[in-house]
C-alpha cells in the first residue's frame, strides 16, 4: 500500500485505519509509527478511525497516539503469550499444535471423540474447534527411507560408542 498508492499517487490526502495495531501486530511502538512517518512524508494524512481527525494543533494528540501504540503492542504481546501456551497445552496432551506434518507422516483430524475422522490434505485445516490433530505414518515408501535413514543414524553412533 505505501509503494502504490502512498508514494506514488496524488489524488488523496487522507489514509484512514481502523487503530494503531492495523499496520501490523508489532511490539516495538517505533515500529508502528514508522508507517504513519510515510504517509506524513508523502503527504498523506494517517486519521485513525477510533480516535478520530485530530484536532488542528492538539499538543495532547501525539500522546495519545503513543499510548495506543502502547496498547497495541502489549495486547500483541499477552496474545502472542496465549497462543504460545496454548500450544504447549495441545502438544502436551499428545496432540499436533499446528505447522505442516514432517517427511512421512499425514496429519490426521480426530473428531470430539477423539475417534479418527479423516487424513488432513497440505493447507488443510481442521474445521472443528474442539477436534484434534494427530500425526500418523504416511506413504510407505517415504516411512521405508525415513526408517532406513534412522536406523544408519543409529548404527552410526552404536559403532562409535564401541
Amino acid at each position: 500500500m505505501i509503494e502504490n498508492w502512498v508514494k506514488k499517487r496524488h489524488d488523496f490526502e487522507f489514509v484512514l485505519v481502523l487503530d494503531v495495531s492495523r499496520w501490523g501486530r508489532f511490539q516495538d511502538i517505533d515500529l508502528s509509527a514508522v508507517y504513519c512517518s510515510e504517509c506524513k512524508k508523502h503527504g498523506k494524512q494517517v486519521v485513525f478511525t477510533t480516535i478520530g481527525i485530530p484536532k488542528k494543533d492538539d499538543p495532547l494528540y501525539p500522546i495519545y497516539l503513543a499510548f495506543e501504540r502502547y496498547r497495541a503492542a502489549q495486547y500483541s504481546r499477552e496474545l502472542s503469550d496465549k497462543v504460545f501456551k496454548g500450544c504447549v497445552k495441545v502438544a502436551q496432551q499428545g496432540y499436533r499444535p499446528g505447522g505442516p506434518p514432517p517427511f512421512a507422516f499425514h496429519r490426521m483430524m480426530l473428531n470430539e471423540q477423539k475417534k479418527p475422522d479423516r487424513i488432513l490434505q497440505p493447507g488443510q485445516r481442521k474445521a472443528i474447534q474442539n477436534g484434534r490433530v494427530v500425526l500418523v505414518p504416511g506413504n510407505l515408501e517415504h516411512v521405508a527411507v525415513s526408517k532406513k535413514y534412522l536406523f544408519s543414524l543409529w548404527k552410526k553412533s552404536w559403532m562409535n560408542d564401541k
